[in-house]
């Protein structure tokens, strides 16, 4: 099931998690931001199993939990919806 946690004002994740090895054999990090601006789009198996990702991921820097995008409110959020990868656990 999907879920949708939104953010307080001074709420901000800033995440350099995604990294690859360009074809020089570089590395590449990328990073994913989460703040009052987007939506995080978290998928599990219920709601409480979807809150106590948001928990792990964000401690208790977000706000409001959503069971879908209607009351989520999307014009409030210029940035839209941004997927939390389920491998992230692993990188904490």
């Amino acid at each position: 099931m999907k879920f949708y946690f939104t953010f307080g004002q001074r709420h901000r994740h800033v995440w350099p998690k995604f990294s690859h090895t360009d074809e020089n054999g570089e590395s590449i990090f990328a990073a994913l931001i989460f703040d009052k601006d987007c939506v995080a789009l978290i998928e599990a198996e219920s709601y409480g199993a979807a809150r106590e990702r948001a928990w792990k991921l964000f401690d208790n820097q977000w706000c409001m939990q959503h069971d879908n995008l209607i009351d989520a409110r999307l014009q409030y959020y210029p940035r839209g919806v941004i997927e939390v990868p389920s491998s992230w656990e692993a990188t904490l």
